[in-house]
């Protein structure tokens, strides 16, 4: 398994690798996109001026600390980034539930004492890498649930390579 120096810096540079420059597809509900930061998602940001430092901002305080990054990241980094990037794509929320329901507490979608009591359990017993590849395959199933919408499965199959390269990131088998 990779050691994340730090789990915050790692996710940003997966992000670049991924979410470099702009797109605007009609199939994509997003919308126009530059940098990973979608028009739907962030109305009230202005995309002409987005920059990497921009990014590093949007992802620090819309995604990274919504979905407990840093709590997360001093128990399980390769979870924390796992974690963070499916709520990039799906809403932080979103992510923080699976995660909740992974570790079977009651799913509110917000990261608290509770979700990490059960995290460091649940962690301790199958490990980072693992954990972080269990959230990875509950992330897949959802993309393949999104894939059945109209218009949508054109997007699959790059959907599906950047959770396969997220896993070879953490050495986990996809």
């Amino acid at each position: 398994m990779t050691e994340l120096r730090d789990p915050f810096d790692s996710w940003l540079a997966f992000l670049a690798k991924w979410e470099g420059g702009e797109s605007d597809d009609p199939a994509d509900h997003g919308g126009r996109t530059v940098l990973g930061i979608s028009a739907t998602a962030n109305p009230d940001v202005d995309l002409d001026d987005m920059t990497p430092a921009r990014l590093r901002e949007l992802a620090l305080s819309r995604y990274w600390r919504p979905c407990g990054g840093d709590a997360l990241a001093e128990i399980a980094p390769c979870l924390a980034v796992a974690v963070a990037d499916y709520g990039f794509h799906s809403g932080p929320a979103t992510a923080v539930r699976d995660l909740q329901r992974l570790v079977a507490v009651s799913p509110d979608g917000a990261v608290g004492p509770r979700t990490l009591a059960a995290v460091r359990m649940w962690v301790a017993t199958v490990g980072d890498g693992h954990a972080a590849g269990v959230v990875n395959d509950r992330r897949r199933e959802r993309l393949r649930q999104i894939a059945t919408r109209p218009g949508q499965s054109k997007f699959l199959r790059g959907w599906l390579r950047r959770v396969d390269d997220l896993d070879a990131m953490f050495g986990v088998a996809a």
